[in-house]
């Protein structure tokens, strides 16, 4: 436990960092909170993911009023890839890198689709109305569905990006000090 504490402010650092530099072609930024699962475990990497979301509010990025959703949206990634991270890797030993890409993109589809069913569940008065994809549902002036593939289209890209850098990033660190990753 205490190698996990500095790995904390470490990890909150990088995660501080990735989340301000945002990815300018898609509404997209890398949080790397699924690194901050890997690395620290479910419970600090919510921790982490919590800290960071909450500096980023005091200098306007998200807002104070939206720590509670923005926490809840990263926290999902980081505890997911937490429990996944361990279980993945002694499934596919040989192949550490599949692990790390599958336990990321996991942990990115079940944050993104836990965002899209708030805010399409905050848009409709009829919760059956969301499960009925029809195109005249307004979402900001964008049907339901074509507000669907949008979100495909930009979690596409900024999965597979975040995915890259988590796989760089946990490789590096495997390669040079692996007792880190031991949990």
């Amino acid at each position: 436990m205490r190698l996990k504490i500095p790995l904390l402010g470490v990890t909150t650092s990088l995660m501080l960092f990735g989340m301000s530099l945002p990815l300018g072609f898609i509404p997209f930024h890398v949080n790397l909170a699924t690194f901050a699962g890997i690395l620290l475990g479910p419970g600090l990497g919510f921790i982490a993911s919590f800290i960071s979301v909450f500096f980023l509010s005091l200098i306007g990025h998200g807002g104070i009023t939206m720590v509670g959703i923005n926490s809840l949206t990263v926290g999902i990634e980081a505890v997911a890839a937490g429990f996944l991270s361990v279980r993945l890797a002694r499934y596919f030993r040989k192949h550490f890198r599949f692990s790390v890409a599958l336990t990321t993109v996991i942990s990115l589809v079940l944050s993104i689709g836990f965002i899209v069913a708030v805010i399409v569940l905050s848009t409709v008065y009829n919760v059956g109305e969301a499960f009925q994809l029809q195109t005249g549902l307004e979402l900001t002036s964008v049907g339901l569905r074509n507000f669907l593939i949008i979100i495909f289209v930009i979690a596409l890209v900024g999965i597979s990006i975040e995915t890259l850098i988590t796989i760089w990033v946990i490789n590096f660190i495997k390669s040079v000090r692996p007792d880190i990753l031991e949990r």
